[in-house]
């Protein structure tokens, strides 16, 4: 019974979001065109538009990105980074719901300041996988390329624990499978809303996609669904990754992500798991109708980052470098986290 229910849900998800991706704009077809660098009419405020020569593809790749309030006031300072995926037909600027609300919440203290990536899936429904023929291989660009330029080129915490991944929609199914299979490289996942399609359903109903970007290979496919990398890398991500999904109660999609929900259970997985009210299958209002903090989990997730260069707050809120004291690394906060920081005669070994 659960299966056909499964079946039934992932026809209704994978239906609702090609029609979605239809609505906002034409997402292409078999010969979607691959476009390294994503044409936007103007990149929404707080997000800029950067770019860098990608070693896998040999072009340059096109991504937005947020730097939070502190970043030019702290020249030493270094942060987390949120690699954010956008959905079916979509594109970078979809970001825009979770920073703008990211730099308000983190000027109130109620975030940690972190660093946020707005990525580009070049034919904008790759699914945020490498295409079997290896014309689009945006999983490789992201993990072997863009991951490295970020951390070379800004301030970041240059590790795993200090690495996160977001997304909506098809974005969300990028998210989980980035995240699980690369649990080395993503210390935190967070899903908005997203479709949880098979291998088999697919191949016998989602035939163009299923050729294109997984070659036809029954295999191929099967290896890059999130039911099976879940399955392949629990012990990996048991009691170590943090994981929210998050739907909107009036979405479609939701059957996928409460069916999900149930198996991380049945995994003795732990992750947080909600459906907003009054929200639909969009990003936008599921951020603005979020019960409670919905920066909280990056809270939590950031909180006990080591860091071996950073400052602390004393009691008059003056910050003094570690560093100068010949401390090497120490344990404190992110300034935000809402972390207990050591006193101000604290000592590292």
């Amino acid at each position: 019974m659960r299966s056909l229910i499964s079946k039934a849900v992932c026809l209704a998800s994978l239906a609702l979001l090609v029609a979605y991706a239809a609505a906002q704009q034409t997402a292409g077809s078999a010969n979607a065109k691959v476009s390294w660098l994503p044409v936007l009419d103007k990149p929404p405020e707080r997000l800029k538009y950067q770019a860098f020569v990608s070693k896998t593809v040999n072009r340059e790749y096109g991504f937005l990105l947020y730097l939070p309030p502190d970043y030019a006031k702290k020249s030493s300072g270094r942060f987390p980074v949120v690699y954010w995926l956008h959905g079916r037909g979509g594109d970078p600027t979809q970001a825009r719901a979770m920073v703008d609300r990211l730099d308000a919440a983190i000027r109130e203290n109620r975030a940690p300041a972190m660093i946020v990536v707005g990525c580009s899936d070049p034919t904008r429904e790759n699914m945020w996988c490498d295409s079997k023929d290896g014309k689009c291989p945006v999983e490789t660009v992201i993990v072997g390329d863009l991951i490295a330029h970020v951390d070379s080129t800004y301030r970041t915490m240059a590790r795993r624990e200090a690495r996160a991944v977001e997304g909506f929609s098809m974005g969300g199914f990028g998210a989980v499978h980035l995240g699980f299979k690369y649990p080395d490289t993503f210390a935190a996942v967070s899903v908005l809303s997203t479709a949880m399609p098979t291998a088999t359903l697919l191949r016998d109903n989602y035939r163009d996609m299923f050729d294109r970007i997984f070659g036809g290979d029954p295999d191929y496919c099967e290896a890059n669904m999130l039911w099976t990398l879940v399955k392949k890398n629990t012990g990996r991500i048991r009691g170590k990754t943090p994981i929210r999904i998050y739907a909107g109660a009036l979405d479609e999609l939701r059957g996928g992500c409460v069916e999900f929900h149930e198996l991380l259970d049945e995994l003795k997985i732990t992750h947080q798991f909600g459906l907003v009210p009054n929200s639909g299958h969009n990003a936008e209002q599921i951020y603005q109708n979020f019960e409670g903090n919905p920066f909280e989990f990056y809270k939590q997730a950031f909180a006990k980052l080591e860091i071996d260069h950073c400052r602390i707050v004393n009691i008059n809120d003056d910050g003094m470098d570690l560093k100068a004291y010949g401390t090497s690394v120490v344990n404190c906060y992110i300034q935000g986290t809402g972390a207990t920081p050591p006193h101000s005669g604290a000592t590292a070994n």
